[in-house]
């Protein structure tokens, strides 16, 4: 594809360059650098994301790479993608990404669809477990920061996470 093979031509004109949301996903799919996929996601709308489910899908699972640095997307985007990506697993990635950024009441509501033990996070009187990786932990404290739970205790190689009463 032209467009990949010269990125930076195109990153320089972006507005003479309209792109269909099928390019943006065949990109977003390809061999393009990371700063490359995250300018394209930054310029993808809400609207694209609907009508496209191939497009939503790719960027998903860019929102949810751990590796994600830049989170200056529009939110509509990954509360889009929270809500309507068939894969658990990268809801929660993009859940841990944005938990920061979310405000209570959206995080409650991605908790409270995903699986146990995410979905007990959303209940009352809940310890759930989880491995006691770092990852596990920021989003822990954030979870506290954010008062969607209690407290975080240490059980050995674990934490569990308190919700409320």
């Amino acid at each position: 594809m032209l467009i990949e093979q010269k990125f930076y031509t195109y990153r320089a004109a972006v507005d003479q360059y309209p792109l269909d949301p099928e390019i943006k996903s065949l990109l977003l799919a390809s061999n393009l650098l990371p700063v490359n996929k995250y300018l394209l996601i930054s310029r993808i709308t809400l609207d694209e994301l609907n009508a496209n489910a191939s497009l939503a899908r790719r960027v998903g699972q860019l929102l949810g790479e751990e590796r994600l640095e830049d989170k200056t997307f529009d939110l509509g985007l990954a509360t889009h993608c929270l809500a309507t990506n068939p894969n658990p697993t990268e809801r929660v990635n993009i859940l841990y990404n944005f938990v920061d950024l979310l405000s209570s009441a959206e995080i409650i509501q991605a908790l409270s669809v995903l699986d146990a033990p995410y979905s007990d996070l959303a209940k009352k009187r809940k310890r759930p477990k989880f491995s006691a990786t770092a990852r596990n932990k920021q989003f822990a404290a954030s979870l506290v920061k954010r008062k969607v739970i209690s407290s975080v205790t240490s059980d050995g190689d674990h934490i569990r996470l308190n919700t409320y009463c």
